[in-house]
């Protein structure tokens, strides 16, 4: 009898979590005050709390905002999209860029982000408590923006009010809840800021050579014949020679991407990278010639250095190309195709990149869109 007793008090420690989760989901719509001192409903209790900046429901979006419900706030979250697949944006002042310490909001470089639900439910957001259903689809019901962290038996109200994960801060509680779309804590990962952006936003026929990318510290150059703006992405003049443009003030260890608007015929685009001279430099493109099938290659000037075919129709596509030391990683469409290892260090100090076409009597044009560097 008294191993018995012992298995069971076990088994009962083991499991009251989420026994004590379970009670929780049949008492919701119990009182936010520490475990039952008032007649205050949950939602009136974080909407009086100093540690609160913003506090919605989603029942109550309406034309595009929800409302923050904090006492003696008047201002919303932005919203859009259809149901189950929203976007969300704060008020870009400076209240919530100094309480935003996930970076969710804005990034690092305080610039604001547009928020998907997939990220609020799916990230455990230290400052941005986010209340969902325990089982799929994991709709929303509430959103918290903290400007300072909760503690002691307040932090056991908001894992309880908010229907936290039990290891949202990776310390188990007993007050939250067991989630279907997660197990462990899973922090968010700031985004990454651009050193360099260019959407080619300027009026049509403007040369490359004569405007200013959105990182305005940036100015462009060419190599031979230059490009020009045509519906705010750059296509190249017609050449009989390669086309290069290039910026300098890049450190060369980042990563370069650049959307490609592909003709119905045969082509020659993509990034030139740690460019020197018109001699001396790495191309990565994609290439279709003769009908045939696209391939993507790397090119030290004018050699191959490797190539991989790829499928791919007219439209658009992202070139990817990551530089880290002697290693060149090329992405087509999201998917790694090349991982090079480039023995000849002679160009790894070069600080110059920029876009490369090649038309001629052989290629048709194409088109750049959306070219930065993180």
């Amino acid at each position: 009898m008294v191993k018995q007793t012992s298995v069971l008090v076990e088994y009962d420690n083991l499991f009251r979590p989420i026994m004590i989760n379970r009670l929780n989901k049949i008492n919701r719509l119990t009182i936010g005050v520490p475990f039952g001192g008032a007649s205050q409903s949950w939602e009136s209790y974080w909407a009086n709390q100093t540690e609160v900046l913003f506090f919605g429901l989603y029942s109550e979006i309406s034309g595009g905002q929800m409302p923050n419900k904090k006492t003696g706030s008047s201002d919303y979250l932005t919203v859009a999209g259809s149901a189950g697949s929203e976007t969300y944006q704060c008020p870009n002042t400076a209240p919530y860029i100094a309480a935003d310490t996930d970076y969710i909001w804005f990034k690092t470089d305080e610039t604001q982000r547009t928020v998907t639900t997939a990220e609020l439910i799916g990230y455990d957001l230290q400052r941005t408590p986010v209340k969902y259903q325990d089982a799929s689809p994991n709709e929303i019901v509430a959103i918290i923006i903290l400007n300072a962290a909760v503690t002691g038996t307040k932090r056991d109200c908001l894992f309880r009010d908010m229907w936290l994960p039990i290891l949202w801060d990776n310390d188990l509680n007993g007050y939250g809840h067991v989630k279907d779309n997660r197990i462990g804590q899973q922090l968010w990962t700031p985004e990454a800021v651009a050193t360099f952006i260019d959407t080619f936003t300027d009026d049509d026929d403007t040369l490359l050579s004569e405007h200013t990318p959105d990182t305005a510290n940036f100015t462009w150059s060419q190599d031979n014949d230059d490009y020009k703006i045509s519906g705010n992405k750059a296509v190249a003049v017609y050449s009989d020679d390669v086309a290069i443009a290039y910026f300098n003030e890049d450190d060369n260890n980042g990563d370069m991407s650049v959307t490609l608007e592909i003709p119905d015929g045969d082509y020659f685009a993509g990034l030139a990278i740690r460019y020197k001279t018109s001699a001396q430099h790495f191309r990565v493109v994609i290439r279709r010639a003769s009908s045939g099938t696209p391939e993507i290659r790397i090119y030290k000037y004018a050699t191959v250095l490797t190539s991989v075919e790829v499928s791919h129709s007219p439209g658009d596509g992202v070139l990817r190309c990551v530089t880290s030391g002697a290693y060149i990683t090329v992405y087509w469409k999201g998917v790694k195709v090349i991982d090079r290892y480039e023995t000849d260090g002679s160009y790894i100090d070069e600080d110059d990149d920029g876009i490369i076409s090649y038309l001629g009597s052989t290629y048709s044009p194409v088109k750049f869109d959306n070219l930065q560097i993180v």
